[in-house]
C-alpha cells in the first residue's frame, strides 16, 4: 500500500506547475482591433509632427513563453520576439517590424506567427508590416528629415518593482 507522503508530493507539485503556467494571449484575444488603434490615435495626437518608436521584448531564455512588454502590447498587441512599432505624427500611420518568416521557428518550435506581410497587418491592425531588417533605414531616414523620435526612457525589466 502506498503512504500517504509518496503521493501527495508529486500532486503538489502538478498543482503549482498548472498553476503557475500563463496563457500565452495575442492582442486580439484580449482586446478588438478597434481598441488598439484607439489607443494609437491618442499617441498620434500627443506627438504632433513626431514619430514614437518602441521596441518589443526578445525571446525568453529555454522554453518560457514570449511574454511581449507592457507599452509595446498596449499601442498594438502583438506578441512577437524581437518587433519594432513606429507610429507616426505626420502620417497618422502605423508600422510594424518584423523578424522574416522562419520555417524551423513556425513548424518545429512555436508554431504559426506573423511576419512581413499583407495578411500581417491584417491580422495585426496596422497599416505595413514589414520586415525587421528595414527598420535602420527608416530611423536613419527620419533622422535625415530632422524628425523627433520618442522612444520609452528605458528598456521595460520584467520583475522589476
Amino acid at each position: 500500500m502506498m503512504s500517504r507522503g509518496r503521493w501527495i508530493a508529486p500532486v503538489v507539485c502538478l498543482l503549482a506547475a498548472r498553476l503557475a503556467a500563463q496563457p500565452v494571449f495575442t492582442g486580439p484575444d484580449v482586446f478588438p482591433l478597434d481598441e488598439f488603434a484607439d489607443r494609437r490615435a491618442r499617441v498620434v495626437e500627443r506627438i504632433g509632427d513626431a514619430v514614437a518608436i518602441l521596441s518589443g521584448t526578445t525571446e525568453r531564455p529555454g522554453e518560457q513563453a514570449l511574454r511581449q512588454n507592457n507599452q509595446f502590447f498596449y499601442l498594438c498587441g502583438v506578441v512577437e520576439p524581437r518587433a519594432f512599432l513606429v507610429v507616426d505624427g505626420r502620417t497618422k500611420r502605423t508600422q510594424l517590424f518584423l523578424q522574416p518568416y522562419s520555417e524551423r521557428r513556425e513548424e518545429r518550435m512555436f508554431g504559426p506567427g506573423l511576419h512581413p506581410g499583407e495578411a500581417s497587418a491584417r491580422a495585426a491592425g496596422v497599416d505595413v508590416v514589414r520586415p525587421r531588417d528595414e527598420f535602420g533605414a527608416l530611423v536613419d531616414e527620419l533622422s535625415r528629415e530632422g524628425r523627433t523620435m520618442y522612444t520609452p526612457f528605458r528598456p521595460e525589466v520584467l520583475g522589476e518593482a
